[in-house]
């Protein structure tokens, strides 16, 4: 072996000892309605609203802690917090290892949220009740990465317009398709919200998050195939957006939209439900929808008398839904029965005709066994 064999045998045993960072990166600024506030480097200490990571590459364990907010940053906080408001802009600058464009640009974009209940910087991230505020895939047959992070611009979202005040920290997720198992960048940012509501935000438990915990390495938005399928709508993984204003639920939106965002209705802390897993019956008024209850000599169906004279189309049916929480090893999952029970009718009147007709008088008692949490 001559000299110049022996030296090129060893630059190439040498560059194998170093971890390339070229296709790695890292959350570089965070972007509060046009104001930067810059991260650490990797591994560098710094006063930040960014929760500082040991290093650059990717995390692909699912199961990992490092899925909470990147490496070796899950018990790790930032010692400031960006100020913010209901609707602000809030960008995410994402830089390669060697402070350049973003490198990657198949793969989808999400964003949580969760209180720290207090100070974020004596939060710890991996008791976070995370929330999905926002999720970007394709459009056009574009990933939202190469139409922007890959093109060195940040990735903007909006926070809810009824996020109540308070300090939230922020969870940026970047998935690179373009291996599998897929690569995972996730990174958290500090903020605190005022100019808005001091109402609770009420959450149902089938909307929040944790990490690690709820990515399962069969969902099908970790196994899709972004070269082969892609004429598919990308399935995202983790809980839909919640959709709290429209009355619960989840917020509808396309697979291959850019963004689809929250809307977080705050619950006020007067509320007379909490605590109480039974509706009031009376909170509502059926009389509304009943078109002949302007007849004074109408009984008030509403009692579930069954001596209640009722007319021969009407009937009373009691709705009663049950949720039954099962404990998993990580995360509870939650199956409703609804059950409704005909508890008088009229003369003629079958239950197959009160539970069908469109213009039949049904008030509704509600009984719910809901599990509930609260940021």
């Amino acid at each position: 072996m001559n000299f110049f064999t022996a030296l090129c045998s060893l630059v190439i045993f040498a560059s194998s000892l170093v971890p390339s960072v070229i296709g790695h990166g890292h959350l570089d600024k965070l972007i509060v309605d046009g104001q930067d506030f810059k991260g650490p480097d990797f591994h560098q200490e710094m006063d930040s609203v960014i929760r500082m990571v040991d290093a650059m590459d990717p995390i692909t364990d699912i199961n990992s802690d490092d899925m909470n907010c990147g490496r070796g940053a899950a018990n790790r906080t930032a010692t400031q917090s960006a100020p913010a408001k209901p609707g602000s802009k809030i960008g995410f600058a994402w830089v390669s290892g060697e402070n350049t464009d973003w490198p990657h640009n198949t793969g989808p974009v999400q964003t949580y949220i969760a209180s720290c209940g207090g100070d974020c910087s004596k939060f710890e991230s991996l008791n976070a009740q995370w929330i999905k505020i926002d999720e970007a895939g394709r459009t056009d047959g574009q990933w939202v990465q190469g139409t922007t992070l890959f093109k060195g611009q940040p990735y903007e979202v909006t926070l809810p317009q009824d996020l109540p005040n308070g300090d939230y920290i922020l969870r940026n997720e970047i998935m690179g398709l373009h291996v599998h198992p897929p690569e995972f960048y996730p990174a958290c940012s500090q903020i605190t919200v005022t100019g808005g509501s001091s109402s609770r935000l009420d959450v149902r438990s089938s909307d929040d998050a944790s990490f690690p915990g709820t990515y399962k390495a069969d969902d099908p938005g970790l196994t899709f195939d972004a070269y082969t399928d892609t004429s598919k709508p990308y399935p995202f993984p983790g809980p839909a957006i919640p959709n709290l204003a429209a009355g619960g639920g989840s917020a509808s939106s396309s697979s291959d939209s850019a963004t689809a965002s929250s809307s977080l209705a705050p619950t006020p802390t007067t509320s007379a439900d909490d605590g109480d897993c039974t509706d009031d019956p009376s909170s509502s008024d059926p009389s509304s929808s009943d078109p002949s209850s302007s007849d004074p000599s109408s009984s008030d169906p509403s009692s579930g008398d069954p001596t209640t004279t009722l007319p021969a189309d009407v009937a009373i049916v009691t709705i009663t839904e049950f949720v039954t929480i099962t404990p998993q090893a990580t995360k509870p999952t939650s199956t409703k029965t609804v059950v409704e029970t005909v508890t008088a009718s009229g003369d003629g009147a079958s239950a197959a005709a009160a539970t069908s007709s469109s213009n039949e008088y049904r008030p509704r008692r509600r009984s719910r066994i809901m599990a509930r949490s609260h940021i």
